[in-house]
């Protein structure tokens, strides 16, 4: 049996969702923890743990390719590095399972995707609810026709977020480029909630591999917080036939609401909710329920990991999120960074919670709510 040997670059931040399961490997995974990159090394207490399991820890993805080899990198470092490391480590040889976004630009992401098929590698995209099963079946039965053509699609997500979550990391939350002018556009769409406005593209899309192309009508952007994108939208964009997406996303709300999604279909309805007991079903026009499961597990979570290690092993078909699947998601984030602008909340509209440490804007929840409602 092939063991992979992986590499992961970026052990502070997202890279904690990783750790704990290369080094115990708890789900059995034909793996082997060939290395960590770190150029913050000293400030991330992960890579002690690293060290104390005999994990080597090195500074940059070039100094790690110096001295080892890897079949799979996962790439958990930020995103203006995406593009960079993923071409590093295809022209090394190895097959990349990049988080998401997959780059702040749409041109970087073609990159990767053209450095990938020169280099005969693969890089995936870390859009986790794409690689869990509960999904993968909805999506086939969706394409086989089992509920007809879609009518509407919407999503919604309300999280709080306070002022360390803005500050975390090297200080690139909320930002839209570097101080060196590479692209960043971290923002409650494009990062935070992204899953679940690709998520709906996935599913919309017409083979097992591929998005829908849906394009951005409109973008109502605003920010609470002194950042330079924005933590609050509403977005309409056109599906397959004209068929309206909504996608509502807030970090500046008073309560939090986990994601929830529907769609509509000429013979049925899709729900979803992350609220209580998380669970993915759909009605039919007949009466029929049809229970999915639940796609948030820790297992089903970790699908992206699993999945894609067994594939590089041989033991599994090709998980079907990688790059060329994500552009539908990155053109429509172009889009809206590109023709709508964030405006700010009016001070007298904006509420300082000191013990929490954040902001939000009184009667935004409820707002959110109602507009999810209406679709």
């Amino acid at each position: 049996m092939k063991r992979v040997r992986i590499a992961l670059s970026g052990a502070g931040g997202y890279g904690g969702f990783y750790l704990p399961y290369l080094l115990e490997n708890k789900w059995n995974l034909p793996m082997e923890f060939a290395g960590v990159v770190e150029p913050f090394a000293g400030r991330v207490a992960a890579c002690r743990t690293c060290e104390a399991h005999g994990v080597k820890v090195f500074d940059s993805l070039e100094s790690f390719y110096r001295e080892r080899e890897a079949d799979l990198v996962i790439l958990a470092c930020p995103i203006p590095y995406h593009a960079e490391q993923s071409l590093c480590a295809v022209a090394h040889g190895s097959h990349v399972l990049c988080e998401k976004p997959t780059a702040a630009l749409p041109a970087d992401a073609q990159r990767m995707a053209d450095g990938a098929k020169q280099a005969g590698r693969e890089i995936f995209v870390g859009f986790q609810l794409s690689f869990t099963g509960p999904i993968l079946a909805l999506k086939r039965d969706i394409l086989a026709g089992r509920y007809g053509r879609v009518l509407s699609a919407k999503c919604m997500t309300l999280w709080e977020r306070d002022f360390a979550y803005y500050g975390r990391g090297s200080g690139w939350a909320g930002k839209l480029a570097l101080p060196d002018g590479r692209p960043i556009r971290d923002s409650v769409a494009s990062n935070a909630t992204a899953h679940y406005l690709h998520n709906l593209l996935f599913l919309l899309g017409g083979t097992m591999e591929t998005a829908f192309p849906a394009q951005v009508e409109q973008a109502e952007l605003r920010r609470a917080n002194r950042i330079e994108t924005f933590d609050t939208c509403a977005v309409r964009l056109t599906g397959p036939e004209g068929a309206p997406i909504l996608f509502l996303a807030s970090h500046a709300t008073c309560g939090n609401l986990e994601p929830v999604f529907s769609l509509r279909f000429e013979h049925g309805e899709v729900f979803f909710t992350q609220n209580g007991t998380p669970r993915l079903w759909a009605v039919t026009d007949a009466g029929e329920t049809v229970e999915y499961g639940d796609p948030t597990t820790e297992e089903e979570t970790a699908q992206k990991l699993i999945r894609t290690v067994r594939w590089v092993a041989g033991e599994c078909e090709k998980p079907p999120c990688t790059v060329p699947t994500t552009m539908p998601f990155l053109h429509a984030m172009d889009a809206i960074f590109t023709d709508w602008k964030a405006e700010p909340y009016r001070e007298e509209e904006i509420f300082t919670d000191e013990f929490k440490g954040r902001v939000f804007v009184p009667g935004l929840y409820e707002r959110m709510v109602e507009r999810y409602r209406r679709g």
